[in-house]
């Protein structure tokens, strides 16, 4: 697995979401209540709409496009229409800089 320094600490806002690219993906860092952060893919398993522009309440982002839901800390879908997950990636936040861990191929 290879980690990359995707963002800063301060570049994330509690309770809310960034777009960021690492490797030829497009994700999302979440950063919940209590400074944990956690990263999925930025594609709606219903479609491959893009989930960033949704509303994030509770853990749970709202797809733009048609309304499914995730959970922004494990990716599971929680509303349909979407039945199917988000992938998922690791984080490591070291000092201030997140890092995400994707697969080498």
């Amino acid at each position: 697995m290879k980690y990359f320094k995707v963002a800063s600490m301060r570049d994330v806002k509690k309770k809310s979401i960034i777009e960021v690219d690492a490797d030829g993906y497009s994700l999302l860092l979440y950063r919940d209540k209590d400074d944990g952060i956690y990263c999925l893919k930025n594609c709606c398993s219903h479609d491959q709409s893009e989930l960033f522009g949704g509303v994030v309440t509770d853990d749970i982002i709202t797809c733009p496009q048609h309304g499914a839901k995730f959970n922004l800390k494990t990716g599971e879908a929680v509303l349909m229409p979407a039945v199917v997950g988000v992938e998922v990636f690791p984080v490591k936040v070291e000092e201030d800089m997140i890092l995400i861990g994707i697969e080498d191929e």
